[in-house]
């Protein structure tokens, strides 16, 4: 794995109000091979690694849906791809219905 994923994984985190020292770095390693693997890029992997840290939990920082936004937009982060599905789904977002036009209506707020 390249040197600079992991760092694009950890700084997608902090922008995401999450530091990534909360986490287990064996842990967080891990998912940041099996994201490399999986050929999702820095920011879909951290948003998969929020979705775990925060899984039904109502403390999730507001920096994580307006970072949804602007990376969907982007084009960082693809929302239909199953791990950000499963990512949606953990942090409480009704993924079946959800409509792609939501986070550009978001991204345009901010």
């Amino acid at each position: 794995m390249s040197f600079f994923y992991p760092v694009k994984v950890n700084a997608a985190l902090a922008t995401m109000g999450f530091h990534p020292k909360l986490v287990d770095g064996a842990w967080r390693s891990d998912m940041q091979q099996a994201g490399k693997r999986a050929g999702l890029t820095a920011q879909e992997t951290a948003f998969c690694i929020v979705g775990e840290f925060f899984q039904n939990r109502l403390d999730v920082p507001d920096a994580v849906e307006r970072s949804l936004a602007i990376w969907k937009q982007d084009g960082k982060l693809n929302i239909n791809a199953r791990p950000i599905q499963a990512a949606l789904q953990q942090l409480g977002y009704a993924t079946p219905g959800l409509n792609p036009s939501t986070t550009d209506r978001l991204a345009a707020q901010l």
